[in-house]
């Protein structure tokens, strides 16, 4: 891999100076902004997929055996969608809108084989977040590229705190509603992706093939 020149080859600052130098570059440039804020959204309703998936189990009247297989099928496509990322990089803007519709469509689909739609999310997922974290990290100087995915991680993590209780809350009385609150949520940080022109969304998500042609950072 050939540094690009706005990388540094060595650095030494301290975390907080580190960070405040990453939230600036995200801020100050709008693809990475818009990136960023569909990274968050996307990760909020992949947690609530793999932290809570049992109790969506359970709804559909799934047992302990028939859980732990549909459990296996998520894992094994997410597997999958890493594996193929790259070769499939040329279709995740298509992937973007099928990822949501999905995840909305298993969450008000009250049948097992809303199954389908909640594995076929698990792929679609690993698809997008394979080529976002390439573009977050070949479009970031290197003295900031672990901490920027780092921050996007402690990002979501914060904001999953409440979601967390909500949905734990809701789940009460129906899981499904549950799902559909975190869906609300995830498409709020997703919904500036959609406000795009359609001709822009492709300068936005960069296939690997084209990270070259990117907007430069200044170091």
């Amino acid at each position: 891999m050939q540094e690009p020149k706005f990388h540094k080859d060595t650095a030494d600052t301290k975390i907080w100076p580190h960070v405040k130098q990453t939230v600036r570059i995200f801020t100050h440039q709008q693809f990475l902004l818009v990136i960023s804020l569909l990274f968050i959204g996307i990760s909020i309703l992949n947690y609530t997929q793999n932290e809570h998936s049992g109790l969506y189990f359970i709804a559909l009247g799934f047992g302990s055996i028939g859980s732990g297989w549909a459990n296996s099928a998520k894992w094994i496509a997410g597997a999958l969608g890493r594996f193929m990322s790259q070769r499939l990089s040329h279709y995740v803007l298509w992937c973007i809108p099928l990822f949501f519709a999905c995840f909305v469509g298993f969450t008000v689909w009250r049948s097992t084989f809303g199954i389908i739609l909640f594995t076929l999310t698990g792929f679609l997922e690993s698809i997008i977040m394979t080529n976002i974290e390439g573009v977050v990290q070949d479009n970031v100087p290197s003295n900031v590229r672990a901490t920027a995915l780092s921050t996007l991680s402690f990002s979501y993590s914060i904001l999953v705190i409440p979601i967390s209780v909500v949905f734990g809350y809701l789940a009460k009385h129906d899981v499904f509603h549950s799902y559909q609150f975190t869906a609300a949520n995830g498409l709020l940080f997703g919904l500036i992706w959609f406000l795009r022109p359609a001709s822009t969304r492709h300068t936005t998500l960069l296939t690997h093939n084209e990270l070259n042609t990117a907007g430069k950072v200044g170091a």
